[in-house]
């Protein structure tokens, strides 16, 4: 089988668990040699410029708020905390 994704699986996975349970259900020893930090000059062999060091964290937080914008394009609402999103229509 082609397991070239698999990284990305666990990724996926552990962000859903972790968005419906709380960080608590990562085990500790997963978490902890990341240090809350991404850094890199490269992502795969495409070098990126200006090279990446922040906390795990705030590029969440930066990737919450990108979606937020991205929603409220689409028409995105909130109503007593719940959000919103009128029907779309699907493009042929």
């Amino acid at each position: 089988g082609d397991f070239t994704d698999a990284d990305n699986n666990a990724a996926i996975s552990g962000a859903i668990l972790a968005a419906a349970k709380g960080l608590a259900v990562i085990p500790a020893y997963l978490r902890e040699p990341i240090y809350d930090r991404i850094r890199g000059t490269h992502l795969g062999t495409v070098e990126v410029s200006p090279p990446v060091d922040t906390s795990v964290t705030d590029l969440a937080r930066q990737t919450v708020e990108v979606g937020k914008r991205v929603l409220a394009k689409a028409g995105l609402t909130t109503q007593n905390g719940v959000w919103l999103l009128p029907k779309q229509q699907i493009m042929p």
